[in-house]
């Protein structure tokens, strides 16, 4: 028996793009016009980023994004998520000086 429990986001991310590839899931306004993304579509982009990550080190990458949120930024995330990888949504709204005081180990921050 297959097990169809969603656990995580890459889970989630599976099984919609496994049932829906072609149905729309994200729009997003582009100048004069509206982008659309459908879940197969953000699935394969989001292994794009995926595998460019695993070209940048030996490991695990820890990051931080800083943007707002669109398709590209969400295509970043899920992208990261996928082998593993850890990434941190950032407001950008906070200054560099007020946002990298926070995390130990940030050599910004120091």
């Amino acid at each position: 028996m297959e097990d169809t429990q969603v656990r995580t986001l890459q889970d989630l991310l599976l099984r919609a793009a496994k049932e829906r590839p072609q149905k729309v899931w994200l729009r997003e306004k582009a100048g004069k016009d509206i982008a659309e993304k459908s879940f197969g579509d953000f699935l394969d982009d989001s292994r794009r980023v995926s595998a460019f990550l695993r070209t940048q080190g030996d490991g695990p990458i820890h990051a931080g994004l800083v943007g707002s949120a669109s398709i590209a930024y969400l295509t970043c995330l899920f992208g990261s998520f996928i082998d593993g990888n850890m990434a941190v949504p950032i407001d950008p709204q906070l200054s560099r000086k007020s946002g990298t005081g926070r995390y130990t180990g940030c050599p910004a921050g120091r």
